[in-house]
């Protein structure tokens, strides 16, 4: 399967919020400081990232994991 990265900053306000307070991150609770990092943001490779729990297989299949002492998913073994 091909993976396509892209470098858009394509979001909203309560999409950013949702994901952030669906894995208990603080920084949920303010959006709009969530949203002017994110415009801000240079483009990295992600080893960490908030995930919703609805996608998590999504994210399995590349290789992310859950685990019991973490909010979000996480890249091993890169």
């Amino acid at each position: 399967m091909k993976i396509e990265y892209k470098n858009t900053k394509i979001f909203t306000e309560k999409e950013l919020q949702r994901l952030f307070l669906s894995v208990k991150w603080e920084s949920g609770n303010y959006p709009d400081k969530l949203v002017r990092a994110m415009q801000n943001s240079t483009l990295l490779y992600v080893k960490i990232m908030p995930s919703d729990p609805k996608t998590i297989t999504f994210y399995e299949r590349y290789g992310f994991q859950q685990y019991d002492n973490y909010s979000a998913m996480v890249l091993k073994n890169m």
